[in-house]
C-alpha cells in the first residue's frame, strides 16, 4: 500500500509571499479530503477465533457469525511504517474482541487495555509503527 504524498506549495507563489490565509484555508479545505479519505475494503467476516483480520484497505469493515476473541498470532499482520488503519464492526448482534500483545503473545497489537471488546458499530483506530513493529492503538470509539 502506498500513501499519497502532501503537494508542495508552487514554488513561484512562495516566493512572492501571495499565500494569505484565506488562500491557505481554501487550500486545506480543497486538499485534506483527498489524504484523509478512508479506502474501504470489501468486508470481511469473522468465522473464527484463529482468523487474522486483514489490512486490506485503510478501512476495515468486519461483520461475523458469532461473537469471537480473536485468538490468531499475529491478529493483523504488519503494515507499512505509518500506516493507519480503521477497523469497524458492521455487524448487527457479535462482538469481536482483539487482545494486545501482552495477554495474547505476537498478536501485533499495542492497545490500551488487555482486550479491547468491539460491539456493534463500534471502532478502532490503529497506527503501524515500524520501530515497535507493531500496530498501536491511536483511537476508539464505543457506540451505544
Amino acid at each position: 500500500m502506498t500513501f499519497p504524498r502532501l503537494p508542495r506549495l508552487p514554488d513561484a507563489l512562495a516566493f512572492h509571499g501571495l499565500w494569505s490565509m484565506d488562500r491557505i484555508e481554501v487550500a486545506v479545505r480543497k486538499l485534506l479530503p483527498q489524504f484523509f479519505t478512508f479506502r474501504t475494503a470489501p468486508a470481511q467476516q469473522i468465522t473464527a477465533v484463529g482468523q487474522a483480520i486483514l489490512a486490506s484497505g485503510a478501512r476495515v469493515l468486519l461483520t461475523a457469525d458469532a461473537s469471537y476473541t480473536l485468538t490468531s498470532a499475529p491478529t493483523i499482520a504488519n503494515g507499512e511504517d505509518g500506516q493507519l488503519l480503521l477497523i469497524l464492526n458492521v455487524d448487527t448482534t457479535d462482538t469481536i474482541t482483539i487482545q494486545d500483545q501482552g495477554t495474547l503473545a505476537s498478536s501485533n497489537l499495542r492497545l490500551s487495555a488487555t482486550t479491547i471488546a468491539l460491539a456493534p458499530r463500534d471502532s478502532i483506530l490503529l497506527l503501524y509503527d515500524l520501530t515497535i513493529g507493531d500496530w498501536v492503538q491511536v483511537g476508539q470509539v464505543n457506540v451505544i
